[in-house]
């Protein structure tokens, strides 16, 4: 990899058992990055968690939100805080490999038309329903980008610090994530990347969430977009949400 410095995006939820093992392979495979953790006001206290972790090469941003705001989010609440110039998003539930990343970051750097790479997931890691609609929801996404939007692509993903503003430019503090980027014109690729089933197979997200998030990414490909963007952010704002970022830890800092 480059020297281009690298921040990595998690947003937190049922998932603090898995925080010390992600932050150590993140720690094996991206040494020196900048991991913003965003705690989606956790049930498990995600926060308190990753607060006693040892980052060791890493330097840990941790911010709480005072609410739930869902996953996408709280992706957004972890971009407008990462320094990098290369930014990665993903789980913290160790679904997607960290050992991905590399080959993500690479692929990125040798396409300079490139804005973002996306994980395309292979594996048998959620049941054949799940799987039948995620394909449907990325024929459809696909097609209202006009190819925009890889079939496969998801939100595992890293992209250049350009085109992480251009999505922030959009203004939209709830939109997923890759549609975003297709709407603020970035050139998208993907790599192949196995995903793990999940350890205790569950998801936070019921079938109603997929739906309205899906519903959500495929406006932002429509003319619908920018509207819909003026009541999220009406939303957000109604909501008066406290967000809270704790100072970062350094590699050897003293745990508070």
């Amino acid at each position: 990899m480059s020297t281009d410095r690298v921040s990595v995006v998690v947003p937190m939820y049922r998932t603090a058992r898995h925080l010390p093992e992600l932050v150590r392979r993140l720690d094996a495979v991206v040494p020196g990055a900048e991991v913003v953790l965003v705690d989606d006001a956790c049930p498990e206290h995600s926060a308190d968690v990753a607060q006693g972790l040892d980052p060791h090469s890493l330097t840990l941003v941790i911010t709480r939100l005072s609410e739930n705001v869902g996953q996408h989010a709280a992706v957004h609440v972890g971009l407008a805080r990462v320094t990098g110039d290369v930014i990665a998003v993903m789980d913290a539930d160790l679904q997607d490999p960290p050992e991905a990343l590399p080959d993500l970051i690479d692929r990125l750097q040798r396409s300079p038309e490139v804005g973002a790479v996306c994980a395309a997931r292979s594996g048998q890691y959620t049941s054949t329903g799940r799987r039948c609609t995620a394909l449907v929801y990325r024929w459809t996404a696909w097609a209202l980008s006009r190819g925009r939007i890889p079939r496969g692509a998801g939100m595992f993903l890293v992209a250049r610090r350009e085109a992480i503003d251009a999505v922030c430019a959009l203004d939209d503090p709830v939109a997923p994530l890759v549609p975003s980027l297709a709407a603020a014109r970035v050139t998208l690729r993907t790599v192949t990347v196995r995903r793990a089933a999940r350890d205790d197979g569950s998801s936070a997200h019921r079938g109603v969430d997929r739906v309205r998030i899906a519903r959500r990414g495929l406006v932002v490909l429509t003319p619908l977009g920018p509207v819909l963007a003026r009541r999220h952010r009406a939303d957000m704002a109604r909501r008066n949400l406290v967000v809270d970022t704790d100072r970062p830890l350094h590699p050897g800092a003293p745990r508070g």
